[in-house]
């Protein structure tokens, strides 16, 4: 095989906060992100000449909007901010793998919500953080690319053009205390993690 991959990406993100009374503070976030990949397998017969059929390539292009609402609440222990997600992506890929042509995403275009808290609390020597957000993940190229690979004939293996974006849902908990008068410290930390859709 003769393997060439290519990867663009490209960022961008954009807030504002407004400030409502004293202790409460709303906040306005977007955000987009554009992937390009590709990977291009040559084949070549033993006597050097190319092979149509089991040369192959993949194709994917992915862009997402992300974009978030948040309300924002500080006091002097304690910090809260509540907001709502909603992303709307684009997941298109072609590919060619033992001469058959595929497309799949085109123009099609899909939403996830969900919500985000982030809440931190702090008295004394005690430190307490609770945190829940869900993202929208990509597959893999690997995963994503129809295509034969036949470099190890023991193990043959193959992508699924029709794998789309998964959700991730994610909690994570810490809990601290540190008295540097007494030198004690104790920590707990546990986290969650739960995909809602898989990669279909």
């Amino acid at each position: 095989y003769d393997i060439d991959n290519d990867y663009k990406g490209f960022s961008g993100r954009a807030s504002y906060t407004e400030p409502l009374g004293k202790r409460w503070r709303l906040r306005l976030m977007a955000e987009s992100r554009y992937i390009s990949r590709s990977d291009v397998q040559d084949a070549f017969r033993p006597d050097g000449s190319e092979d149509d059929y089991y040369s192959s390539y993949s194709r994917n292009n992915y862009l997402a909007n992300r974009g978030m609402l948040q309300f924002q609440f500080s006091t002097d222990t304690t910090e809260l901010n509540l907001g709502l997600t909603c992303t709307v992506y684009r997941n298109e890929t072609s590919a060619r793998s033992l001469g058959v042509e595929s497309v799949t995403g085109k123009d099609e275009w899909r939403a996830d919500f969900a919500p985000a808290v982030n809440w931190r609390y702090k008295a004394g020597n005690s430190n307490l953080m609770i945190l829940y957000s869900a993202n929208t993940n990509q597959a893999s190229n690997s995963k994503l690319k129809p295509v034969l690979d036949i470099s190890n004939p023991v193990r043959i293996t193959a992508g699924n053009v029709y794998l789309g974006p998964a959700l991730q849902h994610t909690a994570y908990i810490n809990y601290r205390f540190n008295n540097r008068e007494k030198f004690t410290y104790f920590g707990l930390s546990m986290s969650a993690n739960l995909t809602q859709r898989e990669e279909v």
